[in-house]
């Protein structure tokens, strides 16, 4: 089930994380083609700011969408019939 705007639910959060997992993994591998470096070198911080700055996004932007996926625009309401 979607949530509604300015609510953030469970599925959110799951789905927040996968996004920072791939965020940190992305990040990584950039590190990694970008200075030629082992995995030992890597800058964990950029890393894990990547990883933060995913999550965060996600969740803001998740916050924001009503749950018909329209960003910044109330909830509809169910007992009025949409004009087709």
């Amino acid at each position: 089930m979607k949530s509604k705007f300015f609510t953030v639910n469970n599925g959110d959060w799951i789905r927040g994380l996968f996004i920072a997992v791939i965020m940190a993994a992305l990040a990584s591998l950039y590190e990694v083609i970008e200075s030629g470096a082992k995995l030992s070198e890597i800058d964990w911080n950029v890393i894990l700011l990547a990883a933060i700055g995913g999550l965060v996004s996600y969740i803001i932007k998740n916050g924001l969408t009503n749950s018909d996926g329209e960003i910044l625009k109330k909830e509809r309401n169910p007992s009025r019939p949409t004009n087709p």
